[in-house]
């Protein structure tokens, strides 16, 4: 490597340490052997006592596939005194480099790279987040604004948007979009919205991009916006386009995509019709409709399928089903058994997983005491069968894939039908029967945001405290299972 690269090199590791806020480290970079990829260890907490080598006996460095989280090498340093290093990572592709701190046989700490791929034409120095591992703990940079009730969305440069929300008391809602960047551990604004409903259903656009269908004022009145949230580019200022509006105000329901037309339906609404949505020349529109045999006002929960049906998620027998799209277009509804008997199923979440199952998260009782159960439906079946069970119970939790095929990360939501307790937990559930992991957050965070990084770490955001009204602020977490 020629002076210019090296000197490009430490140019950008004590950039991405200075923005970051890095504490001095016992570690601060793995190299390889020809320095062609640098991994530069970072702390952007506010925790003093979070020492990430406290104890460490081990510093294990393993190069994952991170397709099948398969590990591809691995290596072993003692610790004081070992100096951990890359190997030639030349011919592995796109790889993750991944650190873990043991203390004995049990991991302390940890840390990963967002994938990248191997160029070494092309010198690169990649931050880690290394930390005490399944832990809690708060990010030195401020969020733009306190928000609860907002909704948390990793676009696909990385970065987490988080749009709309209201103050920590409930009493006004913003109307802001705020950055979170993974490479520099900083919030910044985004951008404005001309009206951010509390509560929106929302499901992705046909480009990947954010569709926000309908909610609720601070105040709770019911709303009619639609609008796109998209990123023209990496990196690019995120742009809210206004959509058509809603015939009639809904919150609280779900909005379901199939290629370029999907249903809106559920939750509180004027009325028992739904909203069939179609993608126009350039917006989204919606035409009211009802099917035979279906109450909108059952309807719990609804999620776009791979073989272009809806499913349709009732809180009795006979409300749950398909809803299919007919070669004339008109909309067709095949009841199932639901699975759950009579059972009350409000405030469940509904994910689509990578074998094309969908799986069902918590919820509420007919009494309003949040569940821990979970369910399997296989769509190719029309059967549910139970799941693994969550370790908090959990209504409306946020649901995201987590970076180990049949591993799912679960966070935020409410104990209580209320929604003014939250759980104070985030969990990674293993749907293979693996052993999963709980983390304690900082406090109870009602109407927090969660969403899992590209390095598979997980972000939470805001919500509002139950004894007080001070500043929540995030928390990181990097999970070790």
């Amino acid at each position: 490597m020629d002076a210019r690269t090296r000197l490009r090199s430490a140019a950008l590791l004590a950039l991405l340490l200075a923005l970051a806020g890095c504490k001095t480290r016992a570690v601060e970079t793995i190299a390889g052997p020809n320095a062609d990829v640098s991994v530069a260890l970072v702390n952007p907490t506010t925790c003093s006592a979070c020492d990430p080598f406290a104890g460490v006996s081990t510093l294990r460095v393993d190069i994952v596939d991170p397709g099948t989280a398969d590990v591809l090498y691995t290596d072993s340093f003692p610790w004081p005194g070992g100096v951990p290093a890359l190997p030639d990572l030349t011919g592995f592709g796109v790889v993750r480099v991944e650190m873990y701190g043991l203390a004995g046989n049990r991991v302390v700490s940890a840390g990963r790279t967002a994938p990248f791929a191997v160029k070494p034409e092309k010198p690169v120095t990649l931050p880690m987040l290394f930390l005490p591992a399944n832990q809690a703990v708060p990010l030195t940079g401020d969020l733009y604004a306190e928000r609860s009730r907002h909704v948390s969305f990793t676009r696909p440069d990385g970065r987490v948007a988080l749009l709309g929300g209201v103050d920590p008391r409930g009493t006004s809602r913003f109307n802001s979009v705020e950055l979170f960047d993974p490479a520099t551990f900083t919030f910044s604004l985004d951008t404005t919205l001309a009206a951010a409903p509390v509560f929106p259903a929302v499901t992705t656009d046909v480009d990947g991009d954010l569709l926000l269908v309908g909610g609720e004022s601070a105040g709770g009145s019911r709303e009619t916006t639609t609008f796109v949230y998209s990123v023209e580019g990496e990196g690019a200022q995120g742009v809210a386009t206004p959509q058509q509006e809603l015939p009639e105000p809904r919150s609280r329901g779900c909005v379901a995509r199939v290629d370029q037309k999907g249903v809106v339906m559920g939750g509180a609404s004027g009325d028992v019709l739904f909203e069939v949505m179609r993608f126009g020349a350039d917006t989204w529109e919606f035409t009211r409709a009802q099917t035979a045999g279906l109450d909108d006002a059952a309807v719990q929960g609804c999620i776009g399928l791979e073989d272009g049906r809806i499913f349709v998620l009732g809180d009795e027998g006979g409300q749950t089903g398909f809803f299919y799209f007919n070669t004339d277009e008109t909309l067709g509804f095949d009841a199932i058994a639901s699975g759950h008997g009579d059972q009350f199923v409000s405030g469940a979440t509904l994910a689509l997983l990578g074998n094309g199952h969908v799986w069902e998260v918590g919820g509420a009782t007919s009494n309003g005491a949040a569940r821990a159960q979970t369910w399997d439906f296989r769509p190719e079946e029309a059967s549910f069968s139970v799941s693994t069970e969550l370790m908090t119970p959990r209504i409306r939790p946020d649901v995201a894939p987590w970076i180990v095929p049949d591993t799912e990360a679960v966070g935020c939501g409410w104990t209580e039908s209320g929604l003014a307790q939250g759980t104070g937990t985030v969990e990674i559930v293993g749907l293979d029967g693996s052993a999963g992991v709980v983390v304690q957050l900082d406090r109870e965070r009602p109407g927090c945001g969660m969403s899992v990084l590209p390095d598979g770490s997980l972000l939470v955001t805001g919500g509002f405290d139950v004894n007080d009204s001070g500043q929540l602020g995030a928390v990181v977490i990097v999970p070790a299972i």
